[in-house]
């Protein structure tokens, strides 16, 4: 009956129990005009830049102590990932300690560098 028509999801739907294809027609637009769009997660930019940064680190053998300090490691970050601000990082950062991905090691009083923390091998897989 209506099967020429397009619909936009502003019209009335039809009736669902009599026309079950058009209504189904109808309800795809409606979810189409009022879906939201999926921003991309932050964290999957920023978590594999994390783990090549500290791989780079530890590769070098001329260090005593493998590590990044975390203002570093963010200032790093930001030259890498220009469009993703400061905070996102360090959320990023926060989460992969909260993970065990990364731990805090103290050196000294005043310098705190990020190492590779207990979980390490499991979530990225490699030494």
């Amino acid at each position: 009956m209506l099967n020429n028509n397009k619909y936009t999801g502003d019209e009335y739907a039809p009736n669902w129990t009599t026309h079950k294809e058009e209504w189904n027609l109808w309800f795809r637009a409606f979810i189409n005009k009022y879906k939201k769009k999926k921003k991309q997660n932050s964290f999957s930019f920023i978590y594999p830049e994390i783990v090549k940064l500290l791989q780079e680190n530890y590769s070098d053998d001329s260090k005593r102590i493998k590590g990044i300090g975390r203002r570093i490691m963010i200032s790093l970050l930001k030259e890498k990932l220009i469009e993703i601000n400061t905070g996102k990082i360090s959320r990023a950062i926060n989460k992969c300690l909260s993970l065990q991905i990364l731990s805090n090691h103290q050196q000294t009083k005043n310098k705190k560098l990020l190492i590779k923390g207990q979980y390490w091998k499991n979530h990225v897989g490699v030494n």
